[in-house]
Parts: structure tokens; sequence; C-alpha cells
């Protein structure tokens, strides 16, 4: 059977001592560029790991990769595609492998659309027979597909609530209006990719449920108070006490809890709310920051400082900027003191640590 993916999360002080003893020779090990570089997720043009790879993968020590449309042609050639990502990691000293994630949610949102990859129904469809089982079944198969062609993460599932408005952004992405609905059927898709053995990023927290403007075009803004997000945060509560190892920042702005910034800036909402209140010790990886809710109103300069001081671990690049200019201004604020090193150091611990308890250490590492 598979490794159990993201059973960091609630070990005990025995298990976790010798792996965040590894963590911190890791740390020690790697230079200011690649810890620069474990808090980015870039992105790839084109089927093939040529040079534009190994700038980010050897030359910046990306985190990891999002796979997109454009990089996948055949099983075959995706295949070889991660095989040979993973090989210029292992060139890399100290040897971290890449995380390497796809969107594949199914409905409209499923980038592996190849004749060896099942074609599944948006999640809302998931959830009409109410059978967490089947929902643990057919995160197995996503997860196991995946696996199989060398991604290691997958961007879902959606812990969102379904809004009952025509004009919902997320709809049928979404399993249910019902928190207590999404919270059962979360954590069975928590069960299922655990068993699989691929990491799971339950999305978009604090909640997109609520919005009908889409981020990808302009800020969303949620009037709700703390009382009123309290239904949003059932499953996410639900997920993170089942082992859910990853999480997906909103770009939604929630004036009423005392946030003047996006959620994905807010560090009311990613500190004390996500992991002071919920308990979440795993990884954070904003929403794309290309998406207009950001990119309209913040610079890569904004975009690295804003991220670091909310917390967020990985900074996600999945379309148009680039990887090497946000590592640029990203080292130039730590450089020059404009961002403490252990706001750096900080969420390279927690990737560090969750890569490690998921055996995503190159070949050649001695825990590897």
């Amino acid at each position: 059977m598979a490794a159990r993916i993201g059973a960091e999360v609630g070990t005990t002080t025995t298990v976790r001592a010798p792996i965040d003893s590894r963590v911190e020779e890791l740390l020690a090990a790697m230079s200011l560029s690649h810890r620069v570089g474990q808090r980015i997720v870039g992105w790839l043009t084109g089927p093939v790991a040529g040079d534009e790879a190994r700038t980010l993968v050897q030359d910046l020590g990306v985190a990891g990769l999002i796979l997109r449309a454009d990089n996948i042609e055949s099983s075959t050639q995706l295949r070889t595609l991660t095989g040979d990502l993973q090989k210029l990691s292992a060139g890399n000293d100290p040897p971290i492998a890449l995380l390497i994630a796809i969107d594949q949610e199914g409905g409209r949102v499923a980038r592996l659309k190849l004749p060896e990859a099942t074609r599944l129904p948006p999640p809302a469809v998931w959830a009409a027979a109410y059978d967490a089982d089947y929902v643990e079944a057919l995160s197995y198969v996503v997860g196991r597909e995946l696996r199989y062609h060398g991604a290691n993460v997958n961007f879902a599932p959606v812990l969102d609530l379904k809004s009952g408005s025509p004009r919902s952004v997320v709809g049928d992405r979404a399993f249910s209006s019902d928190p207590a609905v999404v919270a059962e059927l979360g954590v069975a898709y928590v069960r299922g990719a655990s068993r699989a053995g691929v990491l799971l990023t339950g999305k978009h927290f604090p909640g997109h449920g609520a919005t009908t403007i889409d981020s990808h075009f302009e800020l969303p803004r949620v009037d709700h108070d703390r009382e009123q997000m309290a239904a949003g945060l059932v499953p996410f509560a639900a997920a993170i006490d089942a082992g859910l190892p990853m999480i997906m920042t909103a770009h939604i702005l929630f004036p009423r809890v005392g946030s003047s910034a996006p959620a994905t800036f807010s560090s009311k909402i990613m500190r004390d709310m996500l992991r002071d209140e919920l308990g979440f010790r795993g990884v954070l990886v904003s929403d794309a920051m290309e998406m207009r809710a950001v990119s309209d109103h913040n610079g890569l300069r904004e975009i690295a400082e804003r991220s670091l001081r909310a917390g967020v671990d990985i900074i996600l690049l999945a379309d148009r900027f680039d990887a090497a200019e946000l590592h640029a201004e990203m080292m130039d604020l730590v450089s020059t003191g404009a961002v403490d090193h252990s706001l750096l150091d900080e969420g390279v611990r927690r990737i560090l640590r969750l890569k490690l308890t998921n055996g995503l250490v190159a070949a050649g590492d001695e825990d590897g």
C-alpha cells in the first residue's frame, strides 16, 4: 500500500524529532538562493525539460512546478517530462525533489486529459450520491493516475461551500452548500489521496463560495464577519484534522474580520485564523499571483514581501510572471534586511518537512 501522505500533521514528538533535526541539517546546507527558491512554485513552457527547466530547477532551486495544458501532449511524453525534471533536482546540492502539481479537480478544471486518464465529472456530481466511500474511491483513482504520470501534488479538493447564486464563481467545483457534507466528503477525499500517495491542496482558504466576482479578473469583497465565516471554515477544519498537508489561499477581501488586505496577504487570516485557531501546520500555497485580484495592485516585490509577512509558504506563479524576477526580488528583500531571514526560513522548514515526511528527497541524500 502507498505511504500515507500528510502524515506529519498530528504525529508525535518522538516521530517528528528526527525529521525536524534533518530539516535543520538540510536548511544549513542550502544556499540562500535555493532557500529563496523553495518558496516558489513556477511554470514551464512546452513539453520538454530544456534550458528553461534547468534555470528554474537548478539555478533558482524552486520548490516545484505546476504543469499546464501546454506541458502535456501524451502519457509517455508527460512521464518523460516529470522524470527529467526530477533528475534535474537530483543534481542540486543538497538534492531535494520537486513538488510537481496539476489541477485535477474533475469537470471543467482538469488538466490531465489523456486517453490514459479517467474523465471525471465535477465535484458537485461526486457529491450527488452523498457517498463518502465513492468520493474516497474517485480521489484514489485521480491520485494514482497523477502518480503514474509523475505528478505528486493535486491542487484539489475545493473545500468552498457552494453558493445558491447562479452567478457563483465556484459553482459545480464545490461539493455542496452544506458545510457538514463538504467536511465529510473532503475528509473522504483526503483518505483516498493518502492511499494513492499524492499530496492534496485544499482550497480556497478561508472560502470562495460566497463570491460572484472571479478573482482572475478583479478583487472580490465578502462582507462577512467572523461569525458568518464560521460555516465556511468547517470543511477546512475537518480536512486539517484528517491530515490535509497543503492549503491554497483565496485572493478575496474580508474587511469585517479586521483585514484591509486580500486573504492571501492577511496575517490575521493566515496566521491567526488558519495557523492559530485551526491548528494548521502544513504548507500554505498562494493561489496564482497572476490573477488580477492581486496583479492589478501589486508588483513582484510587493507580492514577495506581503506573502512572506502573511505566512504564505509557497508563492505560486502559473502563467505570466517570471520566477527569476520574483526570486531576485525576494533575494534583495532578505539580503538587505527588508525582510528578516526568519520569515524566509519558517516557510522553508515547513516545505522541507513536507518533502522529507513524504519521501520527496532526491536520490543521493542519506534519507532518500
